[in-house]
């Protein structure tokens, strides 16, 4: 084995022992049932909060956006498409809902300056 005489007779000295079982951990005294009660009365300030209609806040029409603005509707789109006229009414709904990134200053234009990164 070795030709050290000390660690022959060290190692001869081990015994296999069993380990002790393993504690459990103190209970702190929380209870489950606290944890849904919690959770449950959060969830209902929540759904309080987002069900709750807004002063002079009205649901969108049918065709409407959530910003006010008219949508095309199914049959808008099909005339469009039929009379070749398609992609303008795309372009006036893109115009009235999207933001412009021209604008200056605005969180688009800023992104959109490729001379920043130079």
């Amino acid at each position: 084995m070795s030709d050290d005489p000390e660690l022959e007779a060290f190692l001869k000295q081990f015994r296999p022992r069993r380990p002790a079982p393993l504690q459990s951990p103190p209970s702190s005294g929380v209870r489950p049932w606290r944890f849904v009660a919690v959770a449950a009365g959060l969830l209902a300030l929540v759904l309080v909060f987002i069900l709750e209609p807004r002063p002079g806040a009205r649901p969108p029409r049918s065709g409407e956006s959530t910003s006010g603005v008219p949508l095309p509707t199914v049959a808008v789109l099909g005339a469009a498409l039929r009379a070749g006229r398609y992609e303008a009414v795309l372009d006036q709904t893109n115009a009235r809902l999207l933001p412009n990134p021209l604008r200056p200053g605005s969180a688009l234009s800023e992104l959109g300056d490729i001379n920043r990164d130079r």
